[in-house]
């Protein structure tokens, strides 16, 4: 039985929430079905999803805005569980103290340094804000060939050395 024969039984007029619900039931019912549709659309009308986003670009970043000033909690929550578990994953790595002085005192106070900035592909701070899925496993991990873990202390110090060497005429 369909949402509309069931109200009918039940004499209930057909509301935005009813229609919600049936659309939701629909959708779950016939999930495969309809991405299966949604794929084959997208593949007929590749342009059409390009055009609405910049028609529409002006109404998607208020909605957007909307959202992050009301779920700010919900944010905050997301982050700071997402920052556990890129910290997790680094200490499994065996990375918990600075390379040059074995600071370990405080895990925040650690910062990643391109031994040779020439070969970074990817800031390791964009990269630790997503997710953690093997995609970005393996791009860390290609990138932390590239770099050491070193406290804060000893990155501004060696990053003042390099900048004292430009500063030398010759």
């Amino acid at each position: 039985m369909n949402m509309g024969e069931m109200l009918k039984t039940q004499n209930k007029k057909w509301t935005k929430e009813t229609h919600q619900q049936y659309c939701r039931n629909y959708y779950w019912k016939n999930k495969k079905k309809r991405q299966e549709y949604n794929r084959q659309w997208k593949e007929k009308n590749p342009n059409w999803m390009k055009e609405w986003y910049q028609k529409n670009r002006e109404n998607r970043m208020n909605k957007h805005q909307e959202w992050n000033l009301n779920n700010k909690i919900k944010q905050r929550k997301y982050r700071r569980d997402r920052r556990l578990i890129w910290k997790q994953f680094c200490i499994e790595l065996g990375l918990v103290s600075c390379s040059i002085c074995g600071y370990t005192r405080c895990w925040r106070a650690l910062d990643f340094h391109h031994m040779n900035p020439d070969k970074k592909e990817t800031r390791i701070t964009t990269l630790m804000s997503l997710s953690l899925s093997e995609k970005n496993k393996e791009k860390f991990l290609k990138e932390l060939k590239n770099m050491i873990l070193i406290c804060a202390n000893c990155h501004r110090e060696l990053h003042s050395e390099e900048e004292d060497k430009k500063d030398v005429p010759t």
